[in-house]
């Protein structure tokens, strides 16, 4: 869905006022209850022979018991010190395990290092455990370079292919070059890396399309296979690659291989034809642990088990289909909107398609967040209840820590998903340049650096609180979170920041 523009109606600009910050100070009380700094010592005397003495003198017991109990307490707040760190740390470590989000930043982040990259597209940059993966056409060849992702020190390079565009003839464009994509859903891919060649011109790259599976550490190629028929898209899925390919008479098909060998696990026909070899076909595949969900021309959900079809499309009927967690959103025009299992079967209707692409940490499972174009609603997940509805045209970016990252066509906020209540927002000058994403507790997001120019800013999640502003460089296109790392992309570099 294209961005939309806030309504300033309903959504408000927040603005923090320093001046009114305020600092509490506990009164000093008289000592504890029963206390009396008027009583005296018990005079000479009065006791045992020596006893003022040891009054007034501390023993070595008492000592000991003192020293005892400073030693006992500092085991405590270590101890105390100790699980709050880990806690964090786990907390970080989940936070860095969701695909689109970025690990929490202590501090404003700064540029740790910079590479070429061949386009703004996703598929030009992936992480692979400490290595950063770029690709890049810069040079005449298609390459892919893999960086510590940490100080950029580079690990290895591999040319793939040459970026060869044959000479105008009959005044149409005829290439023999590669496109090079290597997929990710923005997590850490692990060890292995998978990429895909194709050309452009189906007449000459029938049958040439090819997988190659390279180890991220040092980038030697541990497998390279070709695709029969026509590649239109491909998907990771674990240490296998769903591929969609077209056979000779224009039939799409969809199969899961093993990336390293092309060993077929399933394969499954989806009763789409394209309309002609001379059409560019746009085929987006999404793969997660439960489905594969490919769109083109037509629609498919399989599992991704054993491809099992999902959701069968009724006749002359298209189907869009949307993931979220372990459940399937589907919309006809036949049947309307309907939320299902993981087996398919419908369990309620939904008044639109859930929110597509929104980074999902889990944090708000018992509401669903479906998009009419004309607003957003919040939908009970357990019943199909309507909870709310916030008539502005938005985008749902990133449901985190318990809320709900929205933005527009010139500003962007943050929602309780649970009410639809709107916590804060704020306006940008112009068009949205990208859209923020989240660390967990901040909103990264547009704005101004200090001194003027295109910045990133961290404003509280929960009150929209600015933290702080860094510069970016001119051109950005995007900033997301890539296996937890905070990426910026222009359109011939990824930044590192950190």
């Amino acid at each position: 869905m294209t961005a939309k523009r806030l309504s300033s109606a309903q959504m408000q600009r927040v603005e923090l006022d320093e001046s009114q910050a305020a600092t509490s100070v506990l009164p000093l009380g008289d000592g504890p209850a029963g206390y009396d700094p008027g009583a005296r010592r018990p005079p000479a005397g009065r006791g045992p022979a020596g006893a003022s003495e040891r009054a007034s003198r501390p023993g070595r017991t008492t000592l000991l018991v003192v020293i005892g109990s400073v030693v006992v307490a500092g085991l405590v707040l270590s101890a105390v010190l100790a699980v709050l760190h880990a806690r964090e740390a786990r907390r970080a470590e989940v936070i860095a395990a969701v695909p689109g989000l970025v690990r929490p930043l202590d501090t404003p982040p700064h540029e740790l290092w910079r590479a070429p990259v061949a386009s703004a597209a996703d598929e030009a940059v992936l992480v692979s455990g400490d290595t950063l993966v770029a690709v890049d056409d810069t040079d005449g060849v298609w390459r892919l370079s893999g960086f510590d992702v940490t100080d950029g020190g580079r690990r290895w390079s591999l040319g793939l292919a040459d970026v060869v565009t044959a000479p105008r003839t009959t005044g149409v464009a005829s290439t023999a070059g590669v496109t090079v994509r290597c997929p990710s859903d923005g997590g850490d891919v692990g060890p292995l890396v998978v990429c895909t060649l194709t050309g452009p011109d189906p007449q000459v790259w029938f049958g040439r399309g090819q997988v190659v599976a390279l180890d991220g550490l040092d980038g030697h190629e541990v497998g390279r296979w070709p695709v029969p028929g026509r590649l239109l898209g491909a998907a990771r899925l674990a240490d296998d690659v769903v591929v969609v390919r077209a056979d000779d008479r224009g039939a799409v098909q969809v199969a899961r291989h093993d990336a390293r060998t092309g060993a077929v696990r399933w394969t499954r026909p989806t009763g789409d034809t394209l309309p002609a070899w001379s059409t560019s076909v746009s085929v987006q595949v999404r793969a997660t642990t439960s489905f594969v969900l490919v769109t083109g021309s037509a629609a498919a959900a399989l599992a991704a088990g054993d491809g099992t079809e999902l959701v069968p499309t009724a006749q002359f009927s298209s189907i869009r289909l949307v993931a979220v967690r372990d459940h399937l959103g589907s919309w006809t025009t036949a049947e309307g909107g309907w939320w299902r299992d993981a087996s398919g079967a419908r369990l309620f209707a939904l008044p639109a398609l859930p929110a597509p692409a929104v980074t999902d940490d889990g944090s708000a499972d018992d509401v669903i967040v479906v998009d009419t174009g004309a607003a957003l609603q919040g939908v009970d997940a357990r019943s199909g209840q309507e909870r709310w509805t916030l008539e502005q045209r938005l985008d749902a970016v990133a449901l985190v820590s318990g809320r709900l990252v929205v933005a527009g066509e010139d500003g962007y906020g943050v929602l309780n998903p649970v009410d639809g209540r709107v916590l804060w927002t704020t306006q940008v000058e112009g068009p949205l340049p990208w859209r923020p994403v989240s660390d967990g507790a901040l909103v990264l997001a547009p704005g101004v650096a200090p001194g003027g120019g295109p910045g990133l800013v961290g404003l509280g999640l929960q009150d929209g609180v600015r933290y702080w502003s860094v510069p970016l460089p001119e051109g950005v296109v995007g900033v997301s979170g890539v296996a937890g790392h905070l990426l910026v992309r222009t359109a011939h570099e990824v930044l590192v920041l950190g």
